[in-house]
């Protein structure tokens, strides 16, 4: 029976994943702060190894001497892994308490990290969980370059609201929708790393129930299980779900998956975008016939409506080896 359960929650989204037995995280940004997201595209589509980091600080925009707060690092990695001779997206997210000590000077005070390994094929590789830190200080160099730059260790960050005005400005709807796609694709990756249990046989805890945990900043995203004749069905419900400036998730999927791993994915969860210059852009990613042969994307598409513009993209477009974010323009 536990090979069964093994096998049948394997059957994650686009990629294999093995999450540990660890605690629910507490919500870290105080309910109401202010708080802001930077974006630091890496890599080329050409490179084998490329993503993006998100860095959240709480905080109106301006980091002065003596100033500091909560803070969080999430890091998508997608990469040739020439050991296991396949794609790979690595995650980590890193949250703690950060600090203006001088000028030009921050200090990031890590408190736990959350990472591990999506692979497009071969054997699945386990989240270990949250791990403490037991080191001091990461001590970076630092400058404020207005309000839509700032500059960390050498590494430029835009700040994510002005990148997403100019996302809704691209003049080409195709473009507009597969970057916000990859944006949403991020979302939903640093909420899943966070879940205990998550794709392994710690998810048995959730049948016949629904579990809520809590967003970076605002929101919560519920978990339910149930069995039926060696099919599990696995429901992730976003509410008001945001872990990162200017991005929301709301609404559902489902996961129903065999003890072979094959299986179906479906439902549709809107996102709200909103840039600096708003107003709010509703958005959507539905799961269309999207089939799963052995725990891999096989067949079906994505369709992503952009405030009432439909797009589709084939089954493969979400998969390790197409997550390139240099794309993702830069603030002007």
């Amino acid at each position: 029976m536990r090979r069964i359960l093994s096998l049948l929650i394997l059957s994650i989204l686009t990629v294999t994943a093995v999450f540990s037995d660890a605690e629910e995280p507490e919500l870290i940004f105080p309910r109401g702060s202010k708080s802001h997201t930077y974006i630091n595209p890496f890599g080329t589509e050409a490179e084998d190894d490329r993503g993006a980091r998100f860095l959240t600080l709480e905080g109106a925009g301006e980091y002065n001497p003596g100033s500091g707060g909560a803070y969080s690092l999430f890091t998508m990695r997608d990469r040739r892994n020439p050991e296991a001779g396949c794609w790979e997206v690595s995650v980590e997210l890193v949250r703690g308490s950060y600090a203006v000590s001088g000028a030009g000077v921050l200090e990031l005070h890590p408190g736990q990290t959350w990472s591990g390994t999506y692979r497009k094929s071969g054997s699945p590789k386990s989240f270990p969980g949250p791990a403490d830190h037991d080191g001091g200080a990461e001590v970076l160099s630092f400058y404020q370059d207005g309000e839509r730059i700032i500059r960390l260790k050498g590494k430029t960050w835009h700040r994510l609201d002005f990148v997403l005005d100019d996302i809704l400005q691209t003049e080409s709807p195709r473009k507009r929708a597969e970057m916000l796609m990859k944006l949403y694709q991020a979302g939903l990756y640093s909420s899943q790393i966070t879940v205990p249990g998550f794709g392994g046989l710690g998810m048995m805890r959730y049948i016949g129930k629904t579990t809520a945990f809590p967003a970076l900043l605002e929101g919560q995203d519920t978990l339910g299980m149930s069995m039926k004749w060696f099919t599990s069905v696995i429901t992730f419900n976003f509410s008001h779900h945001t872990n990162f400036t200017g991005i929301t998730l709301h609404g559902p999927f489902q996961i129903r998956a065999k003890a072979s791993g094959d299986g179906m994915l479906s439902g549709q969860v809107e996102f709200t975008v909103e840039g600096k210059s708003g107003p709010p852009v509703s958005c959507s990613v539905e799961y269309v016939d999207l089939e799963v042969t052995g725990t891999i994307p096989s067949d079906g598409f994505y369709r992503v409506t952009v405030d009432g513009e439909v797009i589709s993209f084939p089954f493969d477009a979400l998969s390790p080896g197409h997550l390139n974010y240099d794309d993702i323009p830069a603030s002007r």
